[in-house]
Order: structure tokens, then sequence, then C-alpha cells
């Protein structure tokens, strides 16, 4: 599920998701960058690569590849961390300048059966980029709900729940 919402410093989205798995389990899916390998790319998509410096200040950057080849690079800079509960991390596309910057905030919430993830997305540009972000934060979270499924036997984790 997601929604537009137009914020005064530009355009913002929100997706939600349900994944079925431990809170911290979810959290460390977001900071380790061999999980990130995993799921946090949409459609065709791959992960080229991931670093994640997590601190207040560090940088998280992950380079994927779509089935052409083609490659797009984003450089995000954590501005707070909350173990287990909250991400906030600047966004840019360091191939698509004209993206200019924007933010990220996810926060983690337990659920009855796992973790509801919230995603915003905040100070994006064009209603362009709102659609592109949408179809790819929703492509990713997709993903990493398939990763906690007990029917893709694909969990990193012996013991998920």
């Amino acid at each position: 599920m997601s929604e537009n919402v137009a914020v005064s410093e530009g355009l913002s989205l929100r997706v939600t998701r349900r994944i079925k798995a431990r809170r911290h389990r979810v959290f460390d899916s977001w900071t380790n960058p061999e999980l990130l390998h995993l799921w946090f790319a949409p459609g065709t998509s791959r992960v080229q690569s991931a670093t994640v410096d997590l601190r207040i200040g560090g940088v998280f950057r992950i380079v994927l590849e779509n089935e052409a080849g083609g490659t797009l690079t984003a450089r995000c800079v954590y501005t707070e961390i909350v173990l287990d509960e909250v991400l906030i991390f600047t966004w840019n596309w360091e191939n698509l300048p004209s993206a200019g910057e924007s933010r990220v905030t996810v926060t983690f919430h337990d659920a009855d059966d796992g973790t509801d993830v919230v995603l915003t997305h905040e100070r994006l540009a064009t209603e362009d980029l709102v659609n592109r972000h949408s179809n790819g934060w929703n492509g990713c979270l997709e993903n990493l709900a398939r990763l906690y499924d007990p029917e893709t036997e694909r969990t990193p984790y012996t013991n998920c729940n």
C-alpha cells in the first residue's frame, strides 16, 4: 500500500508492508550489506554492491544493476538511527543529480505476526520521481516480505519469527 502526499518542501510518498519476522531481524535486513543483496532491488534489477556505515553521518551506498547492465547508485547519509526502531537518511542518486537530495524515514513496529515497516520518502521534486520511487520501494518491500515468507524457504535466519 502506498500513498502520495504533497509537502511544503516537495512531494512525498508512504509505503507500508508487514514482514513476517521479528523487528530486530527486519531492521538488520536494512543495515547488513549481505542481507541488502537479497532484497534491495525492485523487479528484475539486482544489487551489484552495498556498503553500510551505520552511524550518524555514516554513508549507506547501494549500486543497482538492471537486466540490460545499466546501473544506478544511491548514496545516502544517516541522520538518525534508533536501533530496531528508526532509520532516517538522505537519498541521492549519484548518476541522476537532477533528482536532487530527498529524505527517507523507515520505522519498524511490532505486529502480532511480524513487523510493520513504514517508509516515507520526502522532498521529491516531481510527480514522476514520486511514481518511480513508489514503484521501486514497493518492489523492494515485496522482495523483503518474500525473503521472510516461510513458503519461499529463502529466510536468511533459521528462526525469524
